[in-house]
């Protein structure tokens, strides 16, 4: 994800902050880089890339409150934040909260409860995964209850149907609909695995995944930016497993797909360039290709 977006980038002046561990690959010269090691205090590294920066783009799981605390550090420097509010990545980073939220408002979403409520609501199989984990981390097909010290996860029913996420631009309660992706998932040994992803995979003819869209903006205005939402396609409904408040798997392959800098189209709106309405006219007048993108 790191490497797409720095490829997206490229037109503009760039820094990144980066693991010693994970280089940046060859091909990107003239990036200006921050490396975290043990020779500077991580905070200190972070805030010499933020004085540096006029705009900060963090690629970072949810996961422990990493992407929210992390956007507050952003807002607290003064410099712009190229994704969502803190409280909208708080939300959507619960998966019980986001999934109750929704529901309050009447959207379709496979049901969920925490191991303390759920008294057999549902038969099994189950799938139980972690409160706020990313991916498929965690996240096992079981018909075992988990113990009671599991107190962290939360339960769903298993629905048969068709993994499928969307790719969209999020900006003050609007949304335009980027890509309809076909998520290869693999079951072994009760676990889930995400293998890849088929990026535009599906057409959006008669809409309906673009009204979700809108009505999600709506439902949660903090959403800015590129964010993507899991879905479950069951007998033809769309049920929302969760939203990801973040770059996504499916964002390695879109620029591809669409043929455009999707990043480049982020900055234009930040910088008021263009505005949402522009990039619907566009999307609309693009059939685009299907490209596939692996797990790593």
């Amino acid at each position: 994800m790191r490497n797409a977006l720095l490829k997206d980038l490229r037109p503009y002046p760039l820094a990144v902050s980066l693991d010693p561990r994970i280089p940046l690959p060859d091909g990107f010269h003239g990036i200006k880089v921050f490396v975290f090691d043990t020779s500077v205090a991580p905070e200190d590294r972070l805030r010499q890339a933020f004085d540096w920066a006029d705009g900060v783009w963090l690629v970072a799981p949810e996961t422990g409150g990493i992407l929210e605390n992390l956007t507050r550090q952003v807002t607290a420097s003064g410099k712009g934040s190229l994704g969502s509010t803190s409280e909208a990545i708080a939300l959507t980073a619960d998966k019980y909260r986001t999934i109750r939220y929704l529901q309050s408002l009447s959207f379709e979403c496979v049901p969920c409860w925490t191991l303390g409520e759920f008294e057999l609501q549902v038969p099994p199989p189950w799938v139980v995964k972690p409160l706020d984990g990313v991916g498929c981390e965690g996240t096992c097909v079981t018909s075992q209850l988990p113990v009671e010290t599991e107190q962290n996860v939360i339960i769903q029913p298993f629905v048969e149907g068709e993994s499928l996420s969307l790719s969209a631009l999020f900006d003050s309660g609007k949304s335009v609909l980027l890509s309809v992706n076909r998520q290869i998932i693999e079951r072994r040994e009760g676990r889930f695995h995400l293998l890849g992803c088929q990026v535009n995979a599906l057409s959006d003819e008669d809409g309906r995944f673009q009204r979700l869209c809108d009505r999600i903006a709506a439902a949660i205005p903090g959403l800015w930016g590129y964010a993507g939402v899991d879905l479950i396609l069951h007998q033809d409904r769309a049920l929302i497993l969760e939203i990801n408040p973040r770059l996504t798997l499916s964002y390695t392959g879109l620029s591809r797909a669409l043929g455009t800098s999707v990043a480049a189209m982020v900055i234009e709106i930040a910088k008021g360039e263009r505005t949402m309405a522009e990039v619907a006219s566009w999307r609309r007048g693009l059939q685009g290709q299907s490209v596939w993108v692996t797990a790593q």
